[in-house]
């Protein structure tokens, strides 16, 4: 059960956890 509420966590964000990833993403290219 230690994944599911994570899925399902993702599933509720939607674009919201995209965003999030994209940002930190970026943040670590800047960094390179």
């Amino acid at each position: 059960m230690g994944k599911k509420p994570k899925v399902g966590f993702y599933g509720l964000t939607g674009c919201a956890g995209d965003l999030l990833n994209i940002i930190n993403c970026e943040d670590e290219l800047v960094e390179l």
